[in-house]
C-alpha cells in the first residue's frame, strides 16, 4: 500500500504542478470503488490511506464495524461503507484498503475495495443527487460527477460519519456503546 499511497501523492503534486501553470478549478479528490462503484472524498477531509492487514473483529458489533486497525500506534475503528450501502460485505481478512478520518476527535478507517486515483472536481459541476439513489447514499453523497465516461459519486465523509455515528446510537448492540465511549482505552 505504501507504493499505491506514493504513486497518489506523486499524482497529487503533478495536478498542484499543473495548476499553477493553468487555471484550476477544483479540488482533490481521492477516488475509490467498493463493489465496481467508483466513489471520491475530498482529499481535505481524507487524513491518509492505509492498508487492512491485521483487523481485529469486535465482538457483537454491527456489521457496518469491520473491527478494529492499528495505525501508528493509533486504533481506528475500521467502517465497512459495502455494509453500510447496503452491499454484500467481503469476509474478514481481505487485504483491503481504507481512507482514514477524523470525526469529533475520534479516527476512523474507512475501508473501500481499492483505492484509484486523485482527480479534481469542481463542486459546482455535481449533477443533483439522482431520486433513484438509496436514502442512505443520498445522505452520504454530496452529488454525481462526470469523468471520462464514468459517474462518481463524491461522499461528503462527515455526513458519512455522522450516519454510521446515528447508526451506532440506534443499535441494539451494547459494544457499539462501549466503541464509542471507551475506544481510548484500547
Amino acid at each position: 500500500m505504501v507504493g499505491v499511497t506514493n504513486n497518489l501523492l506523486e499524482q497529487q503534486q503533478a495536478h498542484k504542478s499543473i495548476a499553477s501553470a493553468v487555471t484550476f478549478d477544483g479540488t482533490q479528490h481521492v477516488t475509490f470503488s467498493i463493489d465496481g462503484q467508483l466513489f471520491a472524498a475530498s482529499m481535505e477531509e481524507v487524513g491518509d490511506i492505509v492498508d487492512v492487514d491485521i483487523l481485529t473483529p469486535v465482538p457483537k458489533a454491527s456489521k457496518i464495524i469491520r473491527g478494529l486497525i492499528n495505525v501508528r500506534g493509533r486504533i481506528l475503528t475500521v467502517v465497512d461503507l459495502r455494509a453500510l450501502f447496503g452491499q454484500p460485505v467481503l469476509p474478514i481478512g481481505k487485504n483491503e484498503a481504507a481512507v482514514t478520518y477524523e470525526y469529533s476527535g475520534e479516527g476512523y478507517a474507512i475501508a473501500v475495495d481499492q483505492v484509484k486515483d486523485i482527480i479534481a472536481i469542481n463542486d459546482t459541476r455535481l449533477l443533483t443527487n439522482l431520486p433513484n439513489l438509496s436514502k442512505t447514499i443520498r445522505t452520504c453523497s454530496k452529488g454525481i460527477f462526470r469523468n471520462n465516461g464514468n459517474l462518481i459519486l463524491v461522499l461528503s465523509l462527515r455526513d458519512t460519519m455522522a450516519l454510521v455515528i446515528k447508526n451506532a446510537e440506534n443499535s441494539q448492540s451494547d459494544s457499539w456503546a462501549e466503541i464509542i465511549e471507551n475506544k481510548s482505552d484500547f
